[in-house]
């Protein structure tokens, strides 16, 4: 998968400490008179034209029709744009403000450079790239979920899962064959025992965005954002201390949720082998007081004396919920 928008989010960088070009033209010092218009940078120029080579390439998003996104959006361009909410806007609404302000620079001259010394382009990248990120989280979400009803439950059919290392090097094995392009094209890494300093914390498997070329002494450093966490436990007896033990994660998982200033998906993964009532650990009434949206259960355990593989997701991303029964042949 690649990202739909890296083609203009790539300029982020470039024009956040970028000084878009400067006014020519305009009365000599001979008294002759040109034309006022603006150089711009190669970098403001690069971003201009990715955003006509978007246009042309991805004629879905009807960007030369912005006058009637804005109009059933209700927005008026010369009022609205300049201060409009992006929190939560959708790609169609940020492309075309961008595309009205180029397309208007044309007949306006420095427009674009208003635009640009606002801060506007600036924060309408970072909501493609938050797109974009929500889009990937959705992949490796749907992963996840896939990978604990088919791959995890037959593994521990087939016997191979003993202790809870076994269940995070199988779960980390299925996930880099189903998202190997995912990650690479991402500069996506997942490592097992990542160690949040901040915190404390080693989490049994953690999905992060590296930059290697960060100068700093340790490799754990170079991750600049985190889009998901997985916690394991595996444990059988039905004995107090035993439940105790398999819910001693599930602080953990709040810590995470409070204290790291990354919004990503936290996985309880819990195989409790004996007779159970209910799989579940956590509730959505639960989750949403401190991680709405954000939580997903990977459950097992006996029910009726079938072994029982379930997903309860709390997150509003691809399956909510789906159970399999494990064929246990040993």
């Amino acid at each position: 998968m690649i990202t739909k928008f890296n083609s203009l989010t790539k300029y982020l960088p470039l024009i956040e400490n970028d000084t878009y070009g400067e006014w020519q033209g305009g009365e000599t010092e001979n008294g002759e008179y040109g034309m006022p218009y603006v150089s711009y940078t190669p970098a403001a120029n690069g971003l201009r034209r990715a955003i006509y080579d978007f246009a042309k390439n991805n004629k879905a998003y009807n960007l030369y029709k912005y006058k009637d996104v804005f109009a059933e959006k209700g927005i008026s361009p010369d009022d609205d744009i300049l201060n409009y909410d992006t929190e939560n806007a959708d790609a169609e609404t940020v492309l075309c403000m961008m595309m009205y302000v180029v397309s208007t620079d044309r007949f306006i001259e420095g427009k674009y450079m208003q635009y640009l010394s606002e801060g506007c382009f600036a924060k309408w990248l970072k909501r493609l790239k938050e797109i974009d990120r929500l889009s990937i989280i959705s992949e490796i979400d749907k992963a996840i979920k896939e990978v604990w009803l088919n791959e995890i439950c037959q593994e521990y059919g087939e016997g191979n899962l003993v202790r809870e290392a076994s269940l995070q090097c199988l779960m980390y094995h299925h996930l880099r064959n189903r998202l190997d392009g995912l990650l690479k094209e991402n500069n996506l890494h997942i490592y097992p025992e990542f160690y949040f300093k901040d915190l404390k914390f080693r989490a049994d498997l953690a999905i992060v965005e590296m930059d290697f070329e960060k100068d700093v002494y340790d490799l754990r450093d170079c991750f600049t954002d985190v889009l998901a966490i997985i916690e394991f436990k595996l444990a059988g007896g039905n004995s107090k201390a035993t439940e105790n033990y398999i819910k001693s994660d599930m602080p953990k998982i709040k810590e995470y949720a409070k204290n790291l200033n990354y919004r990503c998906q936290y996985y309880f993964g819990a195989i409790y082998e004996t007779e159970c009532e209910r799989l579940n650990w956590f509730t959505q009434r639960q989750t949403e007081n401190w991680a709405k949206d954000c939580v997903t259960e990977l459950n097992a355990g006996y029910e009726n004396d079938k072994m029982i593989f379930e997903v309860n997701s709390y997150n509003s991303l691809n399956c909510r919920y789906g159970s399999k029964e494990c064929d246990i042949k040993f």
